[in-house]
């Protein structure tokens, strides 16, 4: 072998060594880690936990496609989101109403265990989509549902919209890691 087939075959291994070494932390940074670049959370990375959910725990979840996402799609809602869910894109909300609570919903605000969540006022957005033939709603969610919604951007796209979410469309729950 003449050394300049050993300097190629050396460089050949460095590359990939290279190749592999950043396959490897970006493989472990999209399993371990999501990014929000929406409005209806503080924006930045979030660090997957393993946990079970708690209130107010922030969890990703994906929704079934649905007339509320269809709307949500033509309303421009979802511009710039890429699809992570198939045909729909991926969330990531604050677990506020678990199983078995009271959830009431009214031009004040929502109410879980009629206790008033902050920045839950009905916007004029809201008031105004023709998807909703009314905004009062009282219930109790089931053992399997949660009321995942936003306290930190009164405009989300969240559960006052979708309804509830079954946990076995949320996949994981996530801390905040480094926000903007």
């Amino acid at each position: 072998m003449t050394s300049r087939n050993r300097r190629v075959l050396k460089r050949t291994a460095i590359l990939f060594v290279i190749i592999f070494f950043i396959f490897t932390v970006l493989s472990y940074f999209r399993n371990n880690f999501e990014y929000n670049v929406t409005n209806s959370l503080p924006q930045g990375l979030y660090k997957v936990v393993d946990k079970e959910i708690e209130r107010n725990d922030l969890v990703v979840f994906c929704l079934k496609d649905n007339k509320y996402i269809k709307f949500a799609e033509e309303q421009g809602y979802f511009q710039g989101l890429s699809k992570k869910c198939g045909t729909t894109p991926q969330f990531i909300k604050k677990a506020m109403g678990l199983p078995r609570d009271n959830i009431t919903i009214n031009k004040s605000g929502v109410f879980i265990n009629n206790i008033r969540v902050r920045n839950s006022e009905a916007s004029e957005v809201i008031l105004k989509d023709k998807l909703f033939d009314s905004y009062e709603k009282e219930f109790q969610l089931a053992s399997d549902e949660y009321f995942l919604m936003s306290d930190h951007n009164p405009m989300s796209y969240d559960s006052r919209y979708f309804g509830t979410v079954k946990k076995s469309e949320i996949k994981k729950v996530v801390e905040p890691y480094i926000l903007r």
